[in-house]
């Protein structure tokens, strides 16, 4: 057992290391006063209680009927065999899954869990989720009203249906697209149609603006008026979930320490220095945004491309909440992660308590395209919007890891199980029981797999898909070191999946980060538990180090590929054949290939680094971490060098992102050759760069095109200039005697002038 402080804690291991000792477990304790408290080994607290039981009632106003659950309550606490979460002298929690029913009529297709927490002192906490999950052929969305009462008290009430449109609404562009004036409604409300060839129709409301995306509603025919009325609607796959305190109940507000969390491989140490956001407060502003099936402020349409918060490695606020764990940041992970059941991604079988798994059906698929008997038995009817595995967030499993509320872990199970029954199991997609990844982009592959690893090092080792999920990380780390070595290209690109235009194999550096750090974070949560293994080649290694390679080579391969060009959004690496790939064998070769000079002779400009710095930042980071050769001075080029020299500074706004360079107890290696560009100076100072004097910090120098070169100013008296061509060849090397210095250039075109606290990019013409 473990101890806080010196108050008597029950402890309930969730999760042992290899040696026993106890890897994940919730802990609970009375706290009395305020305090930072560490926590120790000890024995486990003894002793059981009896619960008081809470009346606990949810009622559901279906089309006229009124469907009913009630917990067993006395029946389920004391009986044999309950579904227990907590149990010990401090507090008891158990699950009860039910069927609301009418009289003795079930319905035919939604479902509900209570998961009911109990203390030792009568105070309590019900935890009520609505699923309309069960593969049944009949199942659909459902428009209901909903109420729940707790002890006589009703303590959640939605009507079925909340106002009706203030204003007709015009439908056209084949029904996909509506118009209304202060229609006053939020993205992630649902409206039904009362009017016009499709009254009775149900529609999701994507944006807040007067134009917004009415789906699934589609019609042909003229642009028509119709009236309308917002609704709770419940979509096919998806779940609710609500907590409530009883017997006036005061939870502690816990700031945790993440440490452990990071020495386990759990979650990424991320720069102290990202952004602490000011975030409205929930309920308020945003309350209607995270109401019953709504989606907060992420983008409801997942494939849906560009920067976004949740999109990453885990999303920005959960990085934001690691760093700073103000209440805000809390309240904001944890509403985002209740969320996470809005999307259509949670299927089981009849027994809501069941999923499918590729053992049982290796064919199923979670696509109308599969054939019967391989898909849901609705034909995914009622589904709305649905995770897309390319732009898949992670919201559930840091909230899992703060809380060990038990709906974390269920969505953890839900988002792995769509990962893989959400990819295709054809062409040599899933290889059967296998359970490949294969049917997905590059990203796909990486933020689904992400899923699976979370779900399979943090599902309780006692829960029964654990080891399921578990094996099928490991089938796709050695699919990934197999794949690596029959395709032994010469400068490292392997084109994934059906990456071709026209006859070009292709392939998006980018996107390699994404593989690369999920593989990485498969593999260090296998060293943190088998420490032994970090001298030998751990499954996903082979991949992952290819990746790490091929990152440094982009950015150490000038001048036949200048590092400028490394973050590109897609290039070219071969030609293909019938059944194989021509590659291109050297950089020079890749460069001339993907950019071509114009009717000057000159190259096209590099590609901007603000869409793909981060990723940059993320490949070097894992090879600085892994003790490559040349790592650090890379992710040091990249953060501090790098197009304007504002990677770092951005990353702070970017905290999905904001890795720290080494955030392990191995520091990298020494580079070899740190600096990869030698400056021609033939009296290198001992100490370059003196800078006794603090001063002001400048974003970059500035540099102006004058006749016969550039004008570089604001300067430091002593201060270095280099200047680059975009062939990364040193063309200028001195020191500022004023604090202006004039550079001569014999030939027009693009240049890099870089000083001690920036780097411009400068055309001089």
């Amino acid at each position: 057992g473990l101890k806080v402080g010196t108050f008597v804690t029950q402890t309930d291991v969730k999760n042992r290391w290899p040696d026993g000792s106890i890897r994940y477990a919730i802990l609970t304790a009375n706290i009395t006063a305020v305090g930072t408290y560490d926590i120790r080994a000890s024995a486990a607290a003894a002793g059981t209680f009896t619960p008081t039981v809470p009346d606990a009632r949810l009622e559901l106003a279906i089309e006229g009927q009124r469907y009913t659950s009630v917990p067993a309550a006395t029946a389920a606490v004391t009986a044999q065999g309950t579904d227990v979460w907590l149990n010990g002298p401090l507090v008891r929690e158990y699950r009860v899954r039910d069927i609301p029913r009418n009289g003795y009529l079930l319905h035919p297709f939604l479902s509900n869990i209570w998961d009911i927490r109990i203390y030792n002192d009568g105070t309590a906490r019900v935890d009520v989720t609505v699923e309309n999950v069960r593969d049944v052929a009949i199942a659909n969305g459902v428009v209901y009203a909903v109420d729940v009462l707790l002890n006589g008290q009703n303590v959640l009430h939605r009507d079925a249906t909340a106002r009706p449109g203030s204003n007709p609404m015009t439908v056209s562009d084949g029904g996909r697209v509506a118009t209304s004036v202060n229609h006053g409604l939020v993205p992630g409300n649902y409206i039904r149609l009362t009017s016009g060839w499709m009254a009775g129709e149900v529609a999701s409301v994507r944006g807040s603006s007067n134009r917004f995306e009415m789906y699934p509603v589609c019609f042909s025919g003229e642009a028509q008026n119709v009236s309308w009325e917002r609704v709770l609607y419940h979509p096919y796959a998806t779940r609710w979930r609500r907590t409530f305190a009883v017997n006036n109940l005061r939870e502690a507000a816990v700031e945790p320490d993440f440490a452990p969390f990071v020495a386990a491989g759990a979650v990424p140490a991320y720069m102290p220095t990202v952004t602490n956001p000011s975030l409205l407060a929930i309920p308020g502003e945003a309350e209607e945004l995270y109401d019953l099936l709504g989606f907060g402020r992420l983008t409801m349409y997942m494939p849906a491309t560009g920067e976004r918060a949740e999109l990453g490695p885990y999303p920005d606020w959960a990085a934001q909440y690691i760093i700073h764990k103000t209440p805000a940041l809390r309240e904001h992970l944890l509403a985002n992660g209740n969320v996470a059941g809005s999307w259509s991604g949670h299927f089981t079988g009849n027994n809501p308590a069941e999923i499918y798994t590729v053992d049982e059906q290796p064919d199923y698929w979670l696509d109308e395209r599969a054939r019967v008997g391989n898909k849901p038995r609705n034909n995914l009817r009622g589904v709305t919007h649905r995770p897309e595995g390319a732009h898949v967030p992670s919201l559930a499993y840091i909230p899992y890891l703060v809380t060990g509320d038990r709906y974390y872990s269920d969505e953890m199970l839900h988002y792995a199980n769509h990962a893989l029954l959400g990819s295709s199991p054809d062409d040599g997609g899933r290889l059967g029981a296998q359970g490949l990844l294969w049917g997905n982009q590059m990203r796909g592959w990486a933020w689904n797999f992400r899923n699976i690893t979370d779900a399979a090092n943090y599902l309780p080792d006692d829960h029964r898909y654990k080891a399921y999920f578990t094996r099928i990380m490991h089938s796709n780390l050695r699919a990934m070191d197999a794949y690596s070595a029959d395709h032994p290209s010469p400068l490292g690109f392997i084109p994934f999946g059906s990456d071709t235009v026209g006859r070009y194999a292709t392939a998006a550096p980018w996107q390699y980060a994404y593989l690369g750090w999920s593989l990485d974070h498969a593999i260090r949560q296998h060293i943190a538990a088998n420490p032994a293994d970090a001298a030998v080649r751990t499954d996903g290694s082979v991949m992952r180090n290819h990746i790490l390679r091929l990152g440094l080579n982009l950015v150490n391969s000038s001048p036949d590929f200048p590092r400028e060009y490394a973050a590109m959004y897609r290039a070219i690496v071969g030609t293909r054949t019938d059944d194989d790939i021509d590659y291109i064998s050297t950089w020079k070769e890749f460069f001339n290939t993907n950019y071509v000079r114009d009717e000057n002779g000159n190259f096209q400009p590099p590609p901007s680094w603000d869409s793909y710095r981060y990723e940059m930042h993320l490949l070097m980071v894992m090879a600085a971490r892994a003790g490559l050769p040349k790592a650090l001075s890379s992710l040091d080029w990249v953060d501090n060098e790098a197009y304007d020299g504002q990677t770092l500074r951005a990353l702070n706004s970017r905290a999905a992102y904001a890795f720290l360079k080494v955030d392990s107890d191995t520091p990298p290696e020494p580079d070899p050759d740190p600096n990869p560009n030698p400056d021609p100076d033939p009296n290198p100072d001992p100490d370059p760069d003196p800078d006794p004097d603090p001063v002001p910090v400048r974003e970059k120098p500035t540099v102006i095109p004058v006749p016969g070169g550039l004008l570089v100013c604001d300067l430091l008296q002593g201060e270095r200039i280099r200047v680059y061509n975009l062939l990364g060849q040193l063309i200028y090397y001195g020191r500022a005697s004023s604090t202006e210095v004039r550079i001569s250039l014999h030939e027009r075109g693009v240049y890099i002038v870089r000083t001690r606290k920036g780097a411009v990019k400068t055309l001089y013409y």
